[in-house]
């Protein structure tokens, strides 16, 4: 819902299944529902709301990477947003994930 922070945890696994440490992973709340990798840049609007996160890099503390992102108080009820990870680089176009979010209220 809006205003509501949405706290992000993953972990990168090695192909040995253990956790890759020393990446700096870009997190990025798209306005919409994505299925490419085309953000436009009008459409980010990532928030933290923690002074620990720096702006759209994932921060690492015990072998997982955190975001604590805001969905923003405007946010129109019913509106769609797309919560984007490229957990190996920022703008690495080739690895990335997505996660959808529908506004409540």
């Amino acid at each position: 819902k809006r205003g509501q922070v949405v706290p992000v945890q993953i972990r990168v696994l090695g192909c040995d299944g253990t956790a890759v440490p020393g990446l700096t992973p870009e997190i990025r709340l798209l306005l919409g529902d994505f299925t490419s990798v085309d953000e436009g840049n009008d459409n980010t609007v990532t928030v933290s709301v923690s002074s620990a996160d720096t702006a759209m890099t994932m921060r690492e503390i015990d072998s997982k990477y955190h975001y604590n992102l805001r969905i923003p108080s405007d946010a129109v009820v019913g509106s769609e947003y797309t919560i984007r990870i490229r957990p190996f680089a920022p703008g690495n176009t080739a690895a990335y994930f997505d996660i959808a979010l529908r506004i409540r209220k």
